[in-house]
């Protein structure tokens, strides 16, 4: 009985899981001028399916599901005064491994200020601009 209790308690420790990836960026869509490029680049992907966070560059976030897709962003810091907010949304299909990381700018017409600080955030005010293409794979951690 008490085997079964603690395989009870212990068992969603049992289905978490750590997900590595790597991932190779092998083009480039700029959306302002229509046009498509080769591009080439690396970048490691952890997935903790249990806690539902992506860590990327050695920054952790959480993650959201639509269907196949898993999606994140990042929104960089913009100081006072700045014309341009910038954001990288990405969009992960769990099937085909398929990863598009969406370059998103705001513009601020007279530069960012306080009232922007203060002002509900909408991931709708980021227009994409470049959209990069990756192949990603399961890779097993060295140690």
């Amino acid at each position: 009985m008490k085997k079964i209790l603690t395989l009870l308690i212990l068992s969603p420790l049992l289905i978490a899981e750590e997900i590595n990836l790597r991932c190779q960026t092998y083009s480039t869509f700029d959306l302002i001028d229509m046009t498509s490029s080769e591009t080439t680049g690396t970048d490691s992907i952890v997935i903790d399916t249990e806690e539902k966070t992506i860590v990327m560059d050695a920054v952790s976030t959480t993650y959201t599901e639509n269907g196949n897709n898993i999606i994140w962003y990042k929104i960089w810091k913009v100081e006072l005064g700045a014309e341009l907010g910038i954001m990288e949304h990405w969009y992960l299909d769990r099937v085909s491994g398929e990863l598009e990381t969406h370059f998103k700018l705001q513009k601020y017409k007279e530069g960012f200020t306080a009232d922007d600080f203060m002002k509900q955030f909408n991931i709708d005010d980021y227009k994409t601009s470049l959209i990069h293409s990756s192949k990603c794979s399961k890779v097993e951690a060295l140690f």
